[in-house]
C-alpha cells in the first residue's frame, strides 16, 4: 500500500525540522525504489490499449492521409506468396502512367477463370464454347490448298462427278480439316485467358 506523499515540512532551524526532512525524504525514497526504469520489464506491455498506433499484428482502421517520404525506396513491402493488397490504388505501375506505354519483362500468365482487366465477366465469358468436331474426312497439313476448276468439257455427267470426287472434293476437305484446327487451336487459347467459358 503506498502512503500518500504530504508537502514537505516548513524549517525553521531546529533538530526536529530536519528530522522530519529526513523522514520525508526517506518516504520519497521508499515510493520510487521499486519502480521500473527500464521499459522492457514494464507490465502489460502485449496489451493492445493504444488504438492511436499502428499495430504490428492487430488490424487497424487509418482513417487520415499517410504519406510515405521515402525518396526511391518503396513505402511497403509486401509478403511474396499469395498476399495481395486489396483494393490498392496506384498511379503508376513500374514506373510508368497507365495511359503511357508499360513495358512488362518476363513472362506474363493469367491463371484465373476470367481476364481480370475486363472486370466483371461478360456473357462471352460465362458460356461455354466447345471445340469444333471435324467430320470431314480430310487431312490438316497447315495449308489451304488451290481448288482446282473441273474439266471444261466433261464428256458425261458422270466423268464431271469423278471429276469433282477426285480433284475438288479432297481439297475442300482438307482445307476444311485445316481452318477446324486453328478455330480449336484459337478457341483453346481464348478459354485458357478467360475470354469464353470452359
Amino acid at each position: 500500500m503506498t502512503v500518500p506523499l504530504q508537502p514537505p515540512p516548513r524549517l525553521y532551524g531546529d533538530s526536529r525540522d530536519w528530522r522530519e526532512l529526513e523522514q520525508y525524504l526517506i518516504r520519497i525514497q521508499k515510493i520510487f525504489a521499486g519502480g521500473v526504469i527500464d521499459h522492457g520489464e514494464l507490465s502489460g506491455l502485449a496489451d493492445d490499449d493504444h488504438s492511436q498506433y499502428v499495430h504490428i499484428t492487430v488490424a487497424r482502421t487509418i482513417a487520415a492521409l499517410v504519406t510515405f517520404s521515402r525518396g526511391a525506396n518503396p513505402p511497403f513491402a509486401v509478403a511474396p506468396g499469395s498476399t495481395k493488397v486489396d483494393n490498392l490504388d496506384v498511379a503508376k505501375l513500374d514506373g510508368k502512367d497507365w495511359d503511357s506505354a508499360l513495358t512488362l519483362t518476363g513472362t506474363v500468365r493469367h491463371t484465373g477463370s476470367q481476364f481480370a482487366v475486363l472486370g466483371a465477366a461478360l456473357a462471352s465469358q460465362q458460356a461455354a464454347s466447345a471445340n469444333l468436331t471435324d467430320n470431314s474426312g480430310g487431312t490438316a497439313d497447315d495449308t489451304i490448298q488451290a481448288l482446282p476448276n473441273p474439266a471444261d468439257a466433261p464428256a458425261t455427267a458422270d466423268a464431271l462427278r469423278d471429276d469433282l470426287v477426285a480433284n475438288l472434293i479432297p481439297a475442300l476437305r482438307n482445307d476444311i480439316a485445316d481452318l477446324t484446327a486453328k478455330v480449336n487451336t484459337c478457341l483453346t487459347v481464348l478459354r485458357t485467358f478467360g475470354f469464353i467459358g470452359a
